[in-house]
């Protein structure tokens, strides 16, 4: 058995060691690294290790060529092959990875694009959906109970978004306006309802669509008739309501259960919503059901 290592520094976060997850597919290391300028990489790995480009540009070299890459592309390092990649020396690339293994490696990853000549290609949908499940995956670090599972649930879900990403440009080239956009809605109400807790901000939900701040409000504002940042303060008080007629939570808690950093920004958001404070609320209605 294997013991996993977990790395954090302020640009470098590594997760890596990992036993076997699966017969078929296996991670073996995740991370992300915001490279120094010329950063470099030549030694060949065991398992297939694949990169997203979050931001900044680098070269990449295998199988004798050589690809300048940049924000939003993916490159795949084969097993056992020789690679050479370095960052930019003005502006070094911020990258996301996996390391993968298994019997069915090669193939699902044919699936997603890559295969021996092709080990370069364009994600087609934002990054950040990307480095979303690879940080999700860093933070099953400590042992617990199920947390191999866990490890497992977020791979496939990865490698499934990868499939779906390279399938994504004709999908999107095809697609009318008003499908893409709803598209677009629909992601973000999927995003706030499961990063809520995370204390996000509307940045980061244009982030992950990858479309302006005033696109994303544009798209709020013509389907709700309200601001992103309304809707998002609206459905952390309405889990914060739950939580506090359902438990018996200090404010503290359920402050950062629904995405607040401390228990005072959060009581006057529910003030300004509710008109009372969340410990009144809650010694009104504790115990009640919605």
């Amino acid at each position: 058995m294997l013991t996993p290592i977990y790395e954090e520094y302020p640009d470098y976060h590594c997760l890596s060691h990992l036993n076997p997850q699966s017969s078929d597919l296996s991670l073996f290391s995740c991370g992300i690294q915001k490279c120094p300028p010329g950063h470099t990489w030549d030694k060949p790995r065991p398992q297939y290790h694949l990169h997203f480009i979050i931001d900044g540009k680098g070269t990449f070299q295998a199988n004798g060529k050589t690809w300048r890459l940049s924000r939003r592309q993916l490159f795949l390092c084969p097993p056992d092959t020789p690679v050479y990649y370095s960052a930019d020396s003005e502006d070094p690339w911020h990258y996301a990875w996996v390391s993968v293994y298994g019997p069915k490696a090669s193939l699902w990853l044919k699936q997603t694009g890559f295969d021996q000549d092709t080990l370069v290609r364009d994600s087609y949908i934002p990054v950040e959906q990307f480095t979303i499940l690879i940080q999700q995956l860093l933070n099953t670090w400590k042992p617990a109970p199920g947390s191999e599972l866990r490890q497992l649930s977020f791979l496939f879900h990865l490698m499934s978004l990868l499939i779906s990403s390279n399938t994504a440009k004709n999908t999107l080239s095809s697609a009318s306006k008003a499908d893409t956009n709803e598209a677009l809605f629909n992601q973000a109400l999927e995003f706030i309802s499961d990063n809520y807790d995370c204390n996000i901000h509307v940045q980061d939900i244009s982030n992950y669509l990858g479309i302006s701040r005033s696109r994303l409000c544009s798209l709020f504002q013509s389907h709700l008739n309200q601001s992103p940042q309304n809707y998002l303060i609206l459905f952390r008080m309405q889990k914060a309501l739950e939580l506090l007629t359902s438990t018996n939570f200090e404010i503290q808690d359920i402050s950062h259960q629904i995405g607040y950093p401390d228990s005072q920004t959060f009581s006057k958001a529910f003030r300004r919503v509710y008109n009372t404070s969340p410990s009144e609320y809650q010694k009104l209605h504790s115990g009640k059901s919605l």
